[in-house]
């Protein structure tokens, strides 16, 4: 299997750009876009109340996880389009559900929810199915030993009753792509163990 990686920035318009050219360059089509970027545990944040956070902090969580969201999609809808349709999965978060976590953190993938819906609509004549996958807290290699005893209460709530891992994901991201979900667009598919049942 054909593959390429790059290192881009997906809140800066001309990375985007740039690495979505070098794909449909390549391979001649996207038919798969999963927006999965976020600042959380990798670029760390703080949990500080409505007082205390900063713009800066803020500005920099929406700018990754929201803005990012859209010129990804907006970079690769032109093609999907003249290929005559494709799959956008934007994966969101349990805490946008729950209202639990960071406030700028929930409130960003809060606005991916509201993204997806609407993107939905403006794309279904198109043939693009816009979903959102929404995880519940995840051990990933990356995550600290402080952020895993954090995790605990999240885990103990869940009616499945321990940690979730990036594997508990591909099934359901597998789902959203493939022929099967081919009439399925604008919903929310949560995977948290049982954690938030909408």
């Amino acid at each position: 299997m054909d593959s390429l990686g790059f290192h881009i920035d997906v809140a800066e318009e001309g990375s985007v750009a740039t690495a979505v050219a070098a794909v449909a360059a390549r391979f001649e089509r996207i038919d798969v876009l999963v927006n999965n970027a976020a600042v959380y545990a990798v670029v760390p944040i703080r949990r500080a109340a409505l007082e205390e956070l900063t713009v800066a902090e803020w500005d920099q969580v929406m700018a990754v996880n929201l803005r990012g969201t859209f010129l990804c999609a907006r970079a690769v809808v032109p093609i999907m389009k003249a290929h005559g349709g494709g799959r956008i999965i934007n994966i969101s978060s349990g805490t946008a559900l729950n209202g639990s976590g960071a406030l700028h953190y929930a409130s960003s993938k809060a606005g991916v929810l509201g993204f997806t819906r609407t993107l939905a609509r403006e794309l279904g004549e198109h043939g693009i199915n816009v979903n959102t996958l929404a995880p519940g807290v995840t051990d990933t290699e990356a995550t600290s030993a402080e952020e895993r005893r954090r995790h605990d209460s999240s885990v103990r709530a869940r009616a499945i009753a321990r940690p979730e891992t990036p594997r508990d994901l591909v099934g359901a991201v597998l789902f959203l792509a493939s022929p099967a979900a081919a009439f399925m667009t604008g919903q929310t598919l949560v995977v948290d163990g049982g954690r938030a049942m909408p």
